[in-house]
């Protein structure tokens, strides 16, 4: 019974900061065993977090699940944006952008799964820091070295 009540504290104080509160859930019993001190637990209540943080939580949790994907976990963790999603009459495209910039656009081939896509994102997004030359699949067609 209490640890019910716990759960259902922990639920209501994530609403109550304006989260999510399963992915408020998937978070805390992804890092709380990582938080060695009162202070990283602390870190980890609901007052003490954003909408935001949790959403880049979950994406890294997404793609540790995934082979390397350096590039995509970079450019997260430098406030790089990426997207996953329909765009205008296109069901399913990756997009990927830095703060000044977009680096790739990539529409979701035949047959492709989300791991093949991002795959392909992150080989885009290396490719245009190295080149400088960005992938635009959306405007412009497949690109055959992706």
């Amino acid at each position: 019974m209490k640890a019910s009540a716990n759960l259902y504290s922990l639920i209501e104080t994530a609403k109550a900061n304006g989260l999510e509160p399963y992915a408020y859930l998937r978070y805390l019993f992804t890092e709380l065993p990582k938080a060695t001190t009162v202070e990283a637990i602390e870190a980890k209540l609901p007052g003490n977090l954003t909408e935001d943080q949790l959403s880049i939580q979950s994406i890294l949790v997404v793609i540790q699940g995934l082979p390397s994907l350096p590039n995509i976990e970079f450019l997260i963790n430098v406030n790089g944006e990426i997207t996953i999603g329909a765009i205008a009459s296109i069901p399913c495209a990756a997009t990927a952008s830095d703060e000044d910039q977009c680096l790739a656009m990539l529409v979701r081939r035949d047959g492709e799964t989300l791991r093949q896509l991002l795959i392909r994102l992150d080989r885009a997004i290396e490719i245009s820091a190295d080149n400088e030359a960005f992938n635009d699949e959306i405007n412009n067609g497949p690109v055959e070295r992706l």
